[in-house]
């Protein structure tokens, strides 16, 4: 038994280095143990399971620990910890609780493995990481730095507060990683000040910072309307000697769409060309944010997205965006021909907004909803309002194929508006609103949010997939850019 127990032990640091090639070796090992008669010896079972993962044969590792009479808490924290590097997530919660209903209490490996296991599924991230911490588990770099990014995500912006609270309270905030994604996930929940505040001791702690880190603080503050602050960082950013990626040019390019920045956009153009950024699908899609109203240069710009991405229906909607915002009905619908012809349709919008503690999600064109009926005569009437003052709804952002008196009626359906109004049913007056959108806002809704902002004197922010819309008297913090 000794004997088994030291050559495995003597193979584990073999495989650690060998990786998949070590799989025969691994083989041997397992049959040496069968002949020997230690395979149903449950210590030289689990010994054989990490090495099984150290070769990434999860299914193998797995097969064998299901045979395992004694499973100790390391063995299921290794098998989770495999799962969840796979993203597997369902694997990891059936794993995760079989192992508490037999007795087996998790260790701070099997935490984070489900922690990180449902990165994706933010809520259930977040949950995992309290439970773990009511639970008497200290979190350590790992468990922050998994649950940080699902903190970016969270329609709950208090509760993104509070663990940031916390990471500060407990001093991983001179952690490098921790840091880094500290600021992405601030940057993400429109928290851009705060975000630059960590930025700045972080320097002020002479500590360096990395692309990663650069990068996303350049693209929290062009997010967010913070043009100028975007430039300066990458301007810092290479006098010390950091040197941008293929990430770090799309997420400069929006600061350059006013006009007073746009000899910069043309740098960053030139150089995203010298470096060969210029075939990345983000640069792409980038530069044609910054065009706007230049319908040549956007024309150019999504010819060559179309070659690298002819499949993404959101290529296509972006040049319809800037023949919409120019009246170029001809266009617009020319571009609505060709998704047709490709097969291609825009994905539904929905929008999300967080009420009393409650997420509520509101599909464009959904009848559904609570107070539907109070949110669309609250829209008629806002829309006699803005008629009254010269509004003119653009139905050239409709892409639908329909008959032209519905294509208003679509408009009005639209996700963001739907929570923007539930929003205002649902909150006392001059309290600030919050949406998160799964699409880019059309023009339509960005004039019509504009006006709530400053008819229902209320500050509003919208996150879509682009950046921040921060609206507030009549104003939106993208300079009309969206």
């Amino acid at each position: 038994m000794e004997a088994c127990q030291v050559l495995l032990s003597s193979c584990s640091c073999r495989l650690a280095c060998a990786g998949l090639r070590a799989f025969k070796l691994n083989q041997q090992v397992h049959s040496f143990a069968s002949v020997s008669g230690f395979a149903f010896d449950s210590l030289v079972q689990s010994s054989l399971v990490h090495l099984y993962l150290k070769c990434y044969r999860l299914r193998d590792a797995h097969n064998l620990f299901d045979k395992i009479a004694q499973r100790d808490v390391v063995t299921w924290s290794a098998l989770i910890a495999s799962y969840s590097r796979r993203g597997c997530i369902h694997e990891v919660k059936q794993l995760f609780y079989e192992m508490r209903s037999m007795g087996v209490e998790p260790n701070l490996v099997s935490w984070n493995g489900v922690i990180v296991g449902f990165s994706g599924s933010y809520n259930e991230a977040v949950f995992m990481f309290q439970k773990m911490h009511f639970e008497g588990f200290q979190p350590d770099g790992s468990s922050i730095s998994s649950v940080l990014p699902a903190i970016g995500n969270l329609e709950d912006l208090v509760l993104g507060i509070q663990i940031h609270g916390y990471v500060i309270k407990q001093g991983f905030d001179s952690d490098k990683c921790v840091v880094t994604i500290s600021m992405a996930s601030l940057s993400r929940n429109g928290q851009v000040n705060d975000a630059l505040e960590v930025c700045r001791q972080f320097k002020g702690q002479r500590m360096e910072l990395n692309v990663i880190s650069w990068t996303s603080m350049i693209g929290s503050c062009s997010q967010n309307g913070k043009d100028m602050e975007a430039l300066e960082l990458f301007r810092e950013m290479q006098i010390v000697g950091v040197k941008p990626n293929s990430v770090t040019i799309p997420c400069l390019l929006p600061a350059c769409g006013n006009f007073a920045a746009l000899m910069h956009g043309k740098a960053a153009h030139c150089f995203s060309l010298r470096r060969g950024f210029s075939n990345d699908v983000y640069v792409g899609s980038a530069l044609i944010d910054i065009v706007h109203s230049n319908v040549t240069l956007g024309e150019i710009a999504a010819r060559e997205l179309f070659k690298l991405e002819p499949s993404n229906p959101g290529n296509y909607i972006l040049l319809s965006n800037i023949y919409a915002s120019e009246g170029k009905r001809i266009e617009v619908d020319k571009v609505r021909n060709m998704m047709k012809s490709l097969g291609l349709r825009k994905n539904p919008g929905c929008s999300w907004i967080e009420l009393k503690n409650k997420v509520h999600m509101l599909l464009a064109g959904d009848k559904s909803p609570p107070q539907i009926d109070q949110i669309i005569e609250k829209l008629d009437k806002l829309s006699m309002e803005m008629k009254k003052l010269g509004y003119c709804p653009n139905t050239d952002f409709v892409l639908q194929d329909v008959e032209e008196q519905d294509e208003e009626q679509i408009l009005c359906g639209y996700s963001e508006k739907l929570a923007v109004v539930f929003g205002l049913l649902n909150t006392s007056p001059g309290s600030p609103l919050r949406v998160i959108k799964n699409l880019r806002i059309c023009g339509d809704c960005h004039a019509v949010i504009k006006f709530i902002s400053n008819f229902e004197g209320r500050e509003i922010s919208v996150r879509d997939t682009n950046r921040f819309h921060h609206f507030k008297d009549g104003v939106c913090s993208c300079g009309d850019y969206w």
